[in-house]
């Protein structure tokens, strides 16, 4: 099974009812394995597999087949990729990552499937037809395996953590999720290069870092 991911990826959510709406996949992306997904490459897994077809699609967390969020509601393409309406089931890890959703921790998806039908052309390797297993939500969406990370949207991403982990929703499984997301995090920015200089100042990595530290120094003061 082959995983790719997008970020930014949410369209809306109901949280009184508990539905996710957004795109699990882009068309006419081309990713950093030198794969494209083009439109109609899930036309045919949506007809057999989808929520009309025999409904074994899943919404899962991080491609965890045993983490399972719920089921589409609906699944189809439209011109920019495919998209889902979740329906997120009423157990404690769908309602944790409802949260996760809510607080802006969760904001990427990442596809699981196998590729039926593709074609080179050029440098590319363009995807025609997939089975369709999963898509998930994920901490990293595109290219999970090397994130791209700046100061800037580190902080962001930081940020929103502290601000879920003081409100106080989650169970201790999802806190100790949290927490070492903060720790990993940390993590990646001390291995990430600092970018070129530009007009506008970012802070440091070192900044950033030492605010990842206290946060998670405050978390674990509270927790």
């Amino acid at each position: 099974m082959k995983y790719k991911g997008l970020e930014f990826s949410i369209k809306g959510i109901d949280e009184a009812k508990g539905v996710i709406e957004g795109y699990a996949s882009a068309f006419d992306n081309i990713d950093s394995d030198g794969d494209v997904i083009i439109k109609g490459a899930f036309a045919k897994t949506i007809t057999e597999r989808g929520p009309m077809g025999k409904n074994q699609i899943f919404h899962l967390a991080q491609h965890n087949s045993t983490a399972i969020l719920g089921k589409p509601l609906e699944l189809f393409e439209d011109d920019y990729g495919l998209r889902f309406v979740s329906q997120i089931s009423k157990t404690t890890l769908g309602m944790d990552y409802l949260q996760l959703y809510l607080d802006g921790i969760i904001n990427e998806h990442s596809i699981g499937f196998n590729t039926i039908k593709s074609d080179l052309e050029g440098r590319a390797n363009v995807i025609k037809e997939v089975k369709l297993w999963e898509y998930s939500a994920v901490t990293w969406g595109a290219n999970s395996e090397t994130p791209t990370l700046s100061a800037k949207n580190a902080k962001e991403y930081a940020t929103n953590i502290a601000k879920a982990l003081r409100n106080g929703k989650y169970t201790d499984d999802t806190f100790t999720l949290l927490e070492m997301e903060l720790i990993k995090l940390a993590d990646l920015i001390k291995d990430t290069p600092e970018p070129p200089q530009s007009t506008q100042p970012e802070p440091s990595r070192l900044e950033s870092l030492d605010s990842f530290i206290h946060v998670l120094k405050t978390y674990n003061g509270k927790h």
